[in-house]
């Protein structure tokens, strides 16, 4: 980030921000790292917004997941048109049966 971060984003530096958290709380609040601390925090920072956190196993599952519910949007639609014909066939027998008169 540089040493001159703090300035562009607060528009203070590191000492007055400190000074002004002492005077409310009576601790620091920012300290500065030796450029190697900082090298290295930069570093695993950037791997870790970098690094794809995602494992395989939920990229599966989330396959998984979609299969089941396509395979059941299918499964579903069949039954619908299993009973749809069924429905019609009895009801094209039922029109055709001599009722019993009495």
């Amino acid at each position: 980030m540089g040493e001159y971060a703090m300035e562009i984003l607060y528009g203070t530096s590191p000492e007055t921000v400190n000074e002004a958290y002492n005077l409310r709380f009576g601790t620091a609040c920012y300290k500065s790292f030796s450029p190697e601390i900082q090298s290295l925090v930069n570093t695993l920072w950037e791997s870790l917004k970098t690094e794809n956190s995602t494992e395989i196993w939920v990229h599966s599952l989330c396959g998984l997941i979609v299969g089941g519910v396509f395979s059941l949007a299918i499964y579903s639609t069949y039954i619908k048109k299993k009973r749809s014909k069924d429905y019609r066939t009895r009801d094209k027998s039922a029109r055709y049966t001599p009722k019993n008169v009495n």
